[in-house]
């Protein structure tokens, strides 16, 4: 095999391992938004200072996110040449969640569980963070 060989090969792999990270992304990105649209969340009233009670459909707010290791995780090193996502506080690498505008904690939770499920099967370590606003 010469050089412009082991190029073409390399770049073959390339273009597959491209695609099925894409793939992956995709569903997951997929699942996530299905998974808040399907969630009901739980209502809460907040009460202001003078009694005034304001209710809120969508519940608490707040938000999660997907954080994988960096280290032996070849799709948060994918996600990372290619722009996806960013640095994760306290090391590795995190995702941001599609979501629909709302700021309902229990969307965001139930959009993360759904995309962390999808990378989970194809392999991909990673977790949930959540934390309410």
């Amino acid at each position: 095999m010469n050089i412009s060989t082991n190029n073409d090969e390399r770049t073959k792999v390339k273009t597959v391992l491209d695609t099925i990270n894409n793939e992956v992304l995709a569903e997951a990105r997929q699942a996530a938004v299905d998974a808040a649209a399907s969630c009901t969340p739980t209502p809460v009233v907040w009460v202001g200072s003078n009694g005034t009670r304001f209710p809120e459909p969508e519940g608490m707010c707040g938000n999660a996110y997907i954080k994988m290791p960096m280290v032996n995780n070849k799709f948060a090193l994918w996600c990372k040449k290619n722009a996806i996502g960013h640095k994760s506080f306290m090391g590795g690498w995190a995702l941001s969640i599609p979501h629909n505008g709302s700021q309902s904690y229990e969307r965001h939770v139930a959009a993360a569980r759904a995309f962390a499920a999808v990378l989970t099967i194809n392999g991909v370590k990673c977790a949930v963070h959540d934390y309410i606003d």
